[in-house]
């Protein structure tokens, strides 16, 4: 039987039609050289678990590293992979979410520690999800202790 390592270094079809999304494609590529997951793991050096979420649709974007080890051990340009991957588009300046319009009180966070009374070090912001939608949080901490706690909305 012939290993994947061994194998002609054939090139991908012009006629097929290559699948629109990362996971999709990944799958296809793989599996039309001929390795598991667990080969292609083992011959990128990267960790099978990586490679399972993006498969799997979870990880929808590869760090370029990544890309370029996949690309050299599959034998494709990582054109195949970059030109498929997710990323978030940020609101707009001017769109941006006012945190004032729906703000995420403090009565959700005390305001001293309860394990030495101190006053806590309190902390409002916002972050995006992987949607883009605004997630708005409070975090709060003890200068004293280990205490610490988080609101999201």
């Amino acid at each position: 039987m012939v290993s994947p390592q061994n194998m002609p270094k054939k090139a991908l079809p012009l006629t097929v039609k290559l699948p629109d999304t990362l996971a999709q494609r990944l799958q296809f590529v793989r599996e039309y050289r001929n390795y598991t997951l667990a080969q292609l793991s083992e011959e990128s050096g990267i960790e099978g678990q990586l490679l399972d979420e993006i498969e799997g649709g979870i990880q929808l974007f590869m760090p370029t590293p990544i890309r370029q080890k996949l690309a050299r051990v599959l034998r494709v340009s990582p054109k195949v992979f970059s030109e498929t991957e997710k990323t978030i588009v940020l609101p707009e300046e001017e769109e941006e979410y006012d945190m004032l319009a729906t703000p995420l009180e403090y009565r959700h966070v005390p305001s001293q520690c309860p394990h030495c009374e101190v006053d806590l070090v309190r902390k409002q912001f916002k972050r995006y999800d992987i949607q883009g939608g605004v997630i708005q949080a409070i975090t709060a901490h003890c200068p004293q202790c280990l205490y610490r706690i988080q609101a999201e909305s």
